[in-house]
């Protein structure tokens, strides 16, 4: 159970954060198109961004009879680019006395994750290609619009809410109310970047053991300019593990906030040394 603990937690996180990272924008008032229009003009002027993200996590792993909880805070500096979509993020863990650095490339759907501090891991999550799917911000800005007027109003509203501040517009996603095809995304990319940590420690676990609870995130966008200035988000999922015969789950929750730091104009690749050197996840 240690064993399992120490690995679960530590790089669960991955999985959170970069689900965090691929946050989508959409409208506020002027008037519902007059946003998406200025917001998507804002976007198409920046390559890449740069972010600060702070948060706490806490696990409750129940196997065998037993319960053990651990608390920790993240720190960590990410960057992402448009064009191709692409994330990279590096920090620390740290709890119960314990810290572990984590890092993590993503390009595509190819997830590369430092695991135990010394080895990477290559798996496969959502591409993040299909965030753009090639087009511009401005167009994916009005696919996303497309799919909220398919949406009936009681669901739109669960899904969706905006505020008008004096200086900020509020933009607030429930993803669990969200379109199937966002919440699959997500799911997809949660999936891809826990399981290959949970089976490298012999713990059966499947796509479906791992279910998305909660997923809110409230996105601060700058009146005058349309930029994201900061996201918070709160998630919760839990995970139903087999290890010898033995059942048990996990229940992991997570509140971080992404802070903009200002625009990104490099290109996020994956260092060859990490490529060669990364193992598959377990199958």
């Amino acid at each position: 159970m240690k064993r399992l603990f120490q690995i679960s937690t530590m790089v669960i996180f991955t999985a959170l954060l970069s689900t965090g990272c691929q946050s989508i924008t959409a409208p506020e008032k002027l008037s519902f198109q007059d946003v998406i229009n200025r917001t998507a003009k804002a976007e198409e002027k920046s390559h890449g961004s740069r972010f600060k993200i702070d948060g706490e996590q806490t696990f409750t792993i129940n196997a065998k009879g037993q319960k053990q909880t651990i608390n920790q805070k993240v720190d960590a500096n990410a960057e992402m680019t448009t064009k191709p979509m692409a994330v990279h993020f590096k920090g620390n863990i740290q709890g119960n006395g314990q810290s572990q650095q984590i890092e993590s490339y993503q390009v595509g759907s190819s997830i590369y994750q430092l695991a135990n501090g010394s080895n990477w891991l290559k798996s496969e999550g959502a591409d993040l290609d299909q965030f753009a799917s090639n087009q511009t911000p401005s167009e994916t800005i009005q696919k996303l619009q497309g799919l909220l007027s398919k949406l009936q109003k009681d669901k739109k509203d669960k899904a969706f809410n905006l505020k008008e501040k004096k200086d900020k517009y509020i933009l607030s996603i429930n993803f669990i109310e969200a379109p199937e095809n966002i919440k699959q995304m997500f799911q997809k990319q949660m999936t891809g970047a826990i399981i290959p940590h949970l089976k490298q420690a012999r713990v059966t676990v499947n796509e479906n053991d791992i279910q998305l609870k909660k997923l809110d995130q409230v996105i601060t966008i700058d009146k005058k300019t349309f930029k994201q200035e900061k996201m918070d988000q709160i998630m919760e999922l839990n995970i139903s593990i087999a290890q010898n015969g033995d059942t048990g789950t996990i229940h992991g929750s997570q509140k971080q906030t992404q802070t903009h730091q200002g625009e990104y104009k490099e290109t996020i690749e994956v260092p060859a040394d990490v490529k060669n050197n990364a193992s598959p996840g377990p199958q």
